[in-house]
């Protein structure tokens, strides 16, 4: 099925294009941005979204293997201050329910304070393992993404700041993964999509380099 796979990209996602369009208020201003969208056509948005996120870690394993793939993820909402919240933080909390991220390397987790309420923001550093967990936490949790970085990259700082659920990509987050030279993945697909996978968008440079 891996053979199935489709790729298309656009060096300029704030030009009309068929891969990944921003709007022109994005924030993203002085900062040329690309993407590429990997898709399957499935009848299970799951298991397309599996192949093609295995396809992916594949490539950058390959291509650029310093880099590291994070999920990061977080609350969609403000939380109250309790001290159950504070105590189970994130990633208990969503074991809980039954979404739990297997065979990650390593988990970071910290908590966001404003007028009294709480958020809690999680990182996992994932394996090839971690693949089909992963895409089900993410078809469950809509302040989810994958970041591709390098070794480098600061990723205790970014979860310290946060980010905000959004239909498209929180663009403050984008902006600092995109000019630390990495990777912000995305889940694509609607429920009514004949296809499913994922968009990366990066700088352009990057682009060329997974898609060549």
């Amino acid at each position: 099925m891996m053979t199935n796979i489709n790729a298309v990209c656009t060096l300029d996602v704030s030009k009309e294009n068929e891969t990944y369009n921003l709007s022109e208020n994005s924030q993203m201003v002085n900062l040329k941005v690309a993407a590429v969208r990997w898709q399957l056509p499935s009848r299970s948005r799951l298991e397309a979204r599996i192949i093609v996120l295995r396809f992916i870690f594949s490539i950058i394993v390959k291509k650029i293997p310093r880099f590291k793939l994070w999920c990061v993820v977080g609350d969609s909402v403000w939380q109250s201050d309790t001290r159950i919240i504070r105590h189970k933080k994130l990633f208990k909390r969503l074991k809980e329910r039954g979404v739990e991220i297997s065979h990650a390397a390593h988990f970071l987790e910290e908590l966001v304070e404003s007028d009294g309420k709480l958020k809690l923001f999680g990182a996992a550093q994932l394996s090839e393992l971690s693949i089909e967990s992963v895409v089900s936490l993410m078809e469950e949790e809509s302040c989810s993404y994958l970041i591709a970085v390098p070794e480098e990259f600061e990723i205790h700082a970014l979860i310290c700041r946060g980010w905000n659920t959004s239909e498209l990509i929180d663009t403050r987050l984008l902006r600092e993964i995109v000019e630390s030279n990495g990777l912000v993945l995305k889940m694509v697909g609607a429920f009514d999509d004949p296809e499913s996978g994922f968009v990366g968008i990066g700088k352009p440079e990057m682009v060329k380099v997974l898609v060549a």
